[in-house]
C-alpha cells in the first residue's frame, strides 16, 4: 500500500508543481540558480556580487602592476519563508482517478497550491522597495494608449547598466489588460504571432517577457510636507544619508524622491524619527551629483503613492526554494519535488488520524534583491 501511495503522491506533486509554476509567474524573472539540496528554515544563501573594475592605458613594463586591494561584496538568501496550506482531504476516489488520469487535479490540491502561490507572489513582488529606478506616472495605468511605458522601463535599465538579456516585465491585472488592447501588441501581424488573440498572453515584445501578476502591491507614500535638503556644507557625490527638514510626517522605506538640479530618482532605505519637521534620511543609489555648500535648500519632490509594477533584469532578485531536511525515523509518508525551471520545491505530507487521511503541501523558500540597479518600477 505505501508503494501505491507514494506512487500516487509523486503524480500529485508533479502536477501540483506544474499548477504552482503557472500562477507564480514572478519566479520565471529573477534568478534561481542556486543548488537543491536538502535544508532547514533560516539557514543562509550566500551569493557573491561582481567587483567593479575600471579602464586604463598599458604601459610596459618589467615588472607586473599591482592589483591592489578587491574586496569582493555578498547578497544573502535567507529561507525564512516555511509556508504551508491549510490541511485538506483526499477521498478513495481521488486517489483512484489521479492514478488513472494523466492530468487529473484534484479541487483540494488546487486550492492548496493557489494559496502557497499567493504566499510566494506576494513575498516577492514585496521586495520592489529596494528599487530606486522609475518611471511612469503615479495613479495612471501604464499602457491605456501606448508602449511608451515599455520603452521608459527598457531606457531606465539600460541607463543603470543592466544587461538586455533576460528582462521581464511583471504587471498588475490593470496594466496587462491594458496592454493586450494595444495593436502594437495584439495585431498579429506587427507582433509576428498570434498568442494575445488566441491565448491571451503577450510573451515577448519590447526587449521584455511579460508576465501578469495579481499580487502587484501598492507603495503608499510615507513622506509628507515641503521637504528641503539642509546642506549647510558641502554634500559629495556618493552620500547615502542626508539631513533634510520641512517634512510633517517622516518618509518611509521605499518612498521614492528627486533632488532640485538633479533627474536621479532615489529610494529610501531608512528615515530618522522627526525632531520637529527635521529627518535624518537614507537612501540609494549614493547622490550622483554633488550639492554645494551655503544651506541652498534645495527642494525635494516625492512620487506620490503608485502600484508597483516591475521591470526587472533576471538578476535584480535572488529566489531559492529548497527540499525541506525530513526528522530521521519518521513513520509519516513524505515526497518531494523540485521544478528545475522556476525553482520551486513542494513537499506533500500524508498523516493518518482516525478513519481518515490528511494532506498538506508546504514549501520553504527566501528570496532577496541582490542588485537594486538591475530593476525599476513602472508607476500605475
Amino acid at each position: 500500500m505505501a508503494n501505491t501511495l507514494t506512487a500516487i503522491m509523486d503524480k500529485i506533486l508533479a502536477r501540483a508543481l506544474l499548477a504552482l509554476r503557472k500562477s507564480v509567474p514572478i519566479t520565471l524573472a529573477v534568478d534561481t540558480q542556486y543548488d537543491t539540496e536538502a535544508a532547514k528554515k533560516g539557514d543562509v544563501i550566500t551569493i557573491e556580487k561582481p567587483i567593479s573594475l575600471g579602464v586604463s592605458n598599458v604601459t610596459p613594463s618589467n615588472a607586473f602592476p599591482s592589483l591592489g586591494d578587491q574586496t569582493p561584496t555578498a547578497a544573502e538568501i535567507t529561507l525564512n519563508r516555511w509556508r504551508k496550506s491549510d490541511p485538506f482531504y483526499l477521498s478513495d476516489k481521488d486517489l483512484g482517478t489521479i492514478d488513472a488520469s494523466k492530468q487529473f487535479l484534484p479541487g483540494a490540491v488546487s486550492e492548496a497550491v493557489s494559496q502557497l502561490a499567493d504566499d510566494v507572489n506576494a513575498y516577492i513582488a514585496s521586495l520592489y522597495t529596494a528599487f530606486y529606478g522609475f518611471c511612469g506616472t503615479p495613479g495612471t495605468t501604464p499602457f491605456l494608449t501606448d508602449t511608451s511605458c515599455a520603452r521608459d522601463a527598457r531606457k531606465v535599465l539600460n541607463e543603470q547598466r543592466a544587461l538586455k538579456s533576460d528582462r521581464s516585465l511583471i504587471l498588475d491585472y490593470d496594466a496587462y489588460a491594458a496592454a493586450m488592447g494595444l495593436a502594437a501588441l495584439a495585431n498579429a501581424s506587427a507582433r509576428g504571432n498570434d498568442n494575445v488573440m488566441e491565448k491571451g498572453e503577450i510573451v515577448n515584445a519590447l526587449g521584455f517577457n511579460w508576465f501578469e501578476d495579481g499580487d502587484i502591491p501598492t507603495h503608499t507614500l510615507g513622506a509628507a510636507g515641503t521637504a528641503l535638503v539642509d546642506d549647510s556644507g558641502a554634500v559629495a557625490v556618493g552620500t547615502k544619508t542626508i539631513h533634510m527638514d520641512g517634512f510633517t510626517t517622516k518618509p518611509s522605506v521605499g518612498d521614492i524622491f528627486t533632488i532640485a538640479g538633479d533627474t536621479q530618482t532615489y529610494v529610501v532605505t531608512a528615515a530618522t524619527d522627526l525632531v520637529g519637521t527635521d529627518s535624518d534620511v537614507s537612501f540609494e543609489p549614493g547622490l550622483q551629483v554633488a550639492l554645494p555648500s551655503g544651506d541652498n535648500n534645495e527642494a525635494v519632490t516625492f512620487k506620490a503613492s503608485h502600484v508597483a509594477n516591475l521591470a526587472l533584469q533576471r538578476g535584480a532578485i535572488g529566489f531559492a526554494s529548497r527540499p525541506l531536511a525530513s526528522a530521521p525515523g519518521s513513520k509519516r509518508i513524505v515526497r518531494q519535488l523540485g521544478d528545475p525551471i522556476s525553482g520551486l520545491t513542494m513537499r506533500m505530507e500524508m498523516i493518518d488520524v482516525y478513519k481518515a487521511t490528511m494532506w498538506e503541501l508546504d514549501i520553504l523558500y527566501g528570496a532577496s534583491v541582490i542588485r537594486r540597479e538591475l530593476g525599476a518600477r513602472v508607476a500605475g
